[in-house]
């Protein structure tokens, strides 16, 4: 009886290397790099059992471990490509267990974390390269679930963060790297609810603002670092609303602004640091329409300008205070169309120019001071194209010619102060061909 045991068992211990086969994947099979070595278990590819090897092409193991019938079990060592320790991980049944271990590629350790059942539960805890402490965070069911705190290559904190099954809620706060809260936020189920400030590395207060469900509601303050107030608005539903203001650092009114559902409303005023006003727009329809009066710091118009859905509409009136003249114009769909109009500082119309789609185009008139023509050129899309007639103050024809794309073509004439000819040259295209 004896016997026949022992022949039994001879016989089995063939049957389960036989069952076994071992599979072996290439890189490059000619040059015989080796990219994984492993068994399974009647030829089932999905069945991988025993010592599992992975190589990079220049032959370093790069993953190591065991499975038994297709799941790993036991712990994982992965390496780089220059043969270090990155990462090693327990299993168990094909599940990740326990703790797993991460490291930088200076061997120092990268981060530690904690699995049930394949599923993050515990603290994971996060090094910077010299193994200070980067981050804390605390799992549930996978989830962050408690505190997470970050903190500076120095170790002093940088945020802390509560969380309750994956979302944000109760207090945020971060720092500056002199210890030194930089913001405080509440939330609730993922949503800002309730106070928010910012406050400058000095420690006075910055910003103050208060949030219900993650919309903004309530007076919103901004201050300057020397605690004057910078700005001062209230919303509703996460929309300004009513009345806001802002202010230079010495105090003096900045901006006085008005708001509905989000959007300014009537007469708005920014204000240069004299206390001059430097424009006062007036908006309609949700902002995009308005009407903008421009002011030098003295009080003096720049300009006044009109947007109808967002683009230049309408008449516009630019300014030239150095020496009085000022320019009419006029769009449409945001570009130029229609004439233009140049008046000298005591209103007398210096130019007129035809314009269209953008362009200038047709004709335009020149003026002397008394009124008289001083010249008039034809424009094609930009371009001096078409005849040109220039005159003194007398009205008196100086020269005729005409242009083609900017430049003198053709026969042009030149006359005296008599009205002779003086001389006539022809060009083409703004070389002298002849003169006589």
């Amino acid at each position: 009886m004896m016997k026949n045991c022992v022949l039994f068992t001879m016989l089995l211990l063939p049957l389960v290397v036989a069952g076994q086969t071992k599979i072996t994947t290439y890189h490059d099979r000619i040059k015989g790099l080796k990219n994984e070595e492993y068994f399974v278990l009647n030829a089932d590819s999905s069945q991988i059992d025993g010592k599992y090897l992975k190589y990079n092409p220049e032959g370093v193991v790069i993953i190591e471990g065991d499975y038994v019938k297709g799941k790993r079990n036991g712990t994982f060592f992965n390496y780089y490509d220059n043969g270090k320790l990155q990462r090693e991980t327990i299993y168990i049944d094909g599940l990740r267990q326990g703790e797993t271990k991460v490291y930088h590629p200076n061997g120092n350790l990268l981060q530690i974390a904690i699995f049930k059942n394949d599923t993050l539960s515990g603290q994971i805890i996060s090094y910077y390269e010299d193994e200070v402490v980067k981050s804390s965070t605390e799992f549930k069911s996978g989830k962050p679930d408690g505190e997470v705190v970050n903190y500076y290559p120095s170790g002093v904190k940088k945020e802390v963060i509560h969380y309750q099954s994956g979302l944000q809620d109760g207090t945020t706060e971060t720092f500056y790297e002199n210890g030194t809260k930089e913001t405080e936020a509440y939330y609730k189920k993922g949503k800002l609810d309730g106070h928010f400030k910012t406050y400058y590395p000095s420690g006075t207060l910055k910003t103050e603002a208060y949030n219900e469900a993650g919309l903004q509601n309530g007076t919103y303050k901004t201050y300057y670092a020397n605690e004057q107030l910078e700005y001062a608005g209230t919303y509703v539903q996460g929309k300004l609303s009513g009345a806001a203001n802002a202010f230079f650092e010495d105090g003096t009114p900045s901006q006085k602004l008005v708001y509905k559902e989000g959007a300014r409303v009537g007469k708005n005023y920014t204000y240069h640091p004299n206390g001059a006003v430097k424009t006062a727009t007036d908006y309609s329809n949700n902002e995009k329409d308005r009407t903008i009066e421009e002011f030098n710091a003295s009080g003096q118009l720049l300009s006044t300008k009109t947007y109808k859905e967002d683009v230049r509409s309408g008449q516009w009136t630019l300014y030239n205070i150095a020496d009085g003249s000022f320019v009419r114009e006029n769009y449409i769909d945001d570009k130029l169309d229609g004439k233009r109009t140049t008046y000298s500082s005591k209103e007398v119309i210096t130019e007129e120019a035809d314009f269209k789609n953008g362009k200038q185009h047709g004709l335009t008139i020149g003026y002397h001071p008394n009124k008289k023509t001083a010249y008039e050129t034809y424009y094609e899309y930009d371009r001096k194209h078409g005849s040109h007639k220039a005159f003194d103050k007398s009205g008196d024809l100086i020269e005729e010619g005409n242009y083609v794309r900017n430049l003198k073509n053709g026969t042009w004439k030149y006359y005296d102060r008599k009205g002779r000819l003086e001389k006539t040259v022809t060009y083409k295209l703004g070389k002298v061909i002849k003169e006589q």
